[in-house]
């Protein structure tokens, strides 16, 4: 059969996405720091874009005078009063709410000493050569943030041929400094050093640690006191003694780094009689116009063609931009004002009262695709009378109660941590109990969500709750824990977490 080559027609339907599409797509999921960077961006870069200045009269209307339509020689149309005098740009509210926010907290702090500095404070005060103190230096730039030298000496003897025996003095000069514990190889080696600083005399706690670590971490003290024959009393004083010890000396020198969230929408009322606003966050955000000059230009006629084409597609990216951020702004708006009436109870009683809603329902309310809704909410947060949350929190998916109604998961992952919390620390309860109470309170749910559930609220097991209690940084007085009923009703509310949930159905 030969082979030719022929043209033929046929009919195909395809999505095309414009540049302006795509534009509009990516600033809805952008938050509004990060929209404020793009704005400022294209204002350096296209010249057919101005800021309009408060004090700029042109750019609106004058009242009682004819309207005029702005000059965009592009095709496309603008609605400057919807896009300057929209409903969520009211000036009132916008000063009644900055009226009623607290100041912004202050964010210049000092930077707090690090671990390694206070290291080396303490070297340059001992008496030591260059060469000790040189090789003290590398040392001190291997402890991590916990305090621990994880390097042992034949490696650094190794990557520095310094002798094995002066590495060893180092550090234990390094053994001596503030934190105790520092410098440490292991956990049994860091409390050690803690038990000789505190010059305090526990033969008992010693050889728990020496020879007992783990079962001291399952928190077996029958077992140690039957292999020891000391008594249960005297072992679960030795415990309680090592438990006041730090196994994270350098914690305290390396704090977290704290990160400021700025709420991108406002919610609030302004006394109790009133509904609730909704205010958009839009402080240093430019406001945009096209630049009269180059609308001059164009109209003149003097231009080049090439010229002419030029300043015609920067007008149209400026328009596109315009177009862009208040299409964005407004179904921002619009998600949020379908938020406050889906989720009424919760901003009228609170954390705990979140109800199951989930993308599919804003969307139809609002009148927009799903995916539409989850641009619109990704990486942006909502202040609240009652905190700041992400926009996520909102969207929780239901577990069936024990009346046939649904509970937000949201509202059941609360649950389980005030249910952890208030657990006796002797006896963590296992995912088996914490289903168990959750169904004596109306909450139908299986043990294999119950460990999903914890996993999510990075809540460790119950035999690593019961490590971590006896290893905590502060002891608890005796018999606290036994006091310590469940009761999760008397607890106080905590923050929820702002994750996409995917449930187990």
């Amino acid at each position: 059969m030969p082979i030719e080559l022929k043209q033929t027609t046929r009919l195909q339907t395809q999505l095309v996405i414009t540049p302006a599409l795509k534009q509009a797509i990516e600033l809805l999921q952008v938050s509004r720091l990060e929209l404020v960077d793009l704005v400022k961006k294209e204002l350096e870069e296209n010249p057919a874009l101005e800021e309009t200045q408060p004090e700029d009269e042109s750019a609106r209307p004058a009242e009682g005078g004819p309207e005029k339509e702005p000059l965009t020689t592009c095709g496309s149309e603008v609605n400057w009063e919807e896009y300057w005098d929209g409903h969520y740009r009211e000036e009132e509210v916008s000063r009644r709410a900055r009226e009623h926010s607290a100041p912004p907290p202050a964010e210049n702090y000092a930077r707090p000493e690090g671990l390694a500095e206070h290291l080396l404070w303490q070297l340059k005060l001992s008496p030591l050569d260059p060469e000790r103190f040189q090789l003290g230096s590398y040392l001190i730039g291997l402890i991590d943030e916990d305090g621990y030298l994880r390097s042992s000496e034949e490696e650094v003897a190794r990557e520095t041929g310094a002798d094995e025996e002066r590495l060893r003095e180092l550090i234990q000069l390094l053994q001596g400094f503030d934190p105790p514990g520092v410098a440490a190889r292991s956990l049994e080696e860091c409390l050690l050093i803690q038990i000789r600083n505190r010059q305090v005399k526990d033969p008992l706690a010693e050889l728990i640690l020496r020879h007992y670590l783990p079962e001291l971490e399952n928190g077996e003290a029958e077992k140690i006191a039957r292999e020891t024959g000391a008594g249960l009393p005297a072992v679960k004083r030795a415990i309680q003694f090592l438990a006041e010890l730090d196994p994270r000396p350098g914690r305290s020198f390396n704090p977290v780094n704290p990160v400021y969230l700025v709420p991108d929408v406002m919610i609030f009322k302004l006394d109790e009689h009133s509904d609730y606003f909704v205010l958009l966050n839009e402080d240093g955000l430019p406001k945009l116009r096209l630049s009269g000059y180059c609308q001059g230009l164009l109209a003149g006629g003097q231009l080049g063609s090439g010229e002419k084409q030029y300043f015609q597609e920067r007008m149209r990216k400026a328009v596109w931009l315009i177009r862009a951020v208040h299409q964005r702004q407004r179904t921002l708006y619009r998600v949020s004002r379908a938020l406050v009436e889906r989720q009424r109870e919760f901003f009228d009683r609170g954390p705990g009262f979140f109800r199951p809603l989930a993308l599919k329902d804003i969307a139809e309310q609002v009148g927009v695709h799903e995916s539409t809704v989850s641009r619109a909410v990704a990486n942006k947060y909502v202040h609240t009378p009652h905190g700041l949350y992400a926009f996520k929190a909102f969207f929780n998916r239901g577990i069936e109660d024990e009346h046939g109604g649904m509970v937000a998961t949201g509202n059941v992952r609360k649950q389980l941590q005030k249910i952890v919390g208030a657990e006796d620390w002797q006896k963590p309860l296992t995912d088996q109990k914490l289903a168990d109470f959750l169904r004596r309170d109306g909450v139908r749910i299986s043990r294999r969500t119950v460990t999903k559930y914890r996993k999510l609220l990075k809540i460790p097991a119950a035999q690593e709750r019961q490590q971590a209690y006896f290893l905590k940084e502060k002891s608890q007085p005796p018999g606290e824990g036994e006091k310590n009923q469940l009761s999760p009703a008397g607890l106080e509310p905590e923050e929820p977490e702002g994750r996409e949930e995917e449930e187990e159905t």
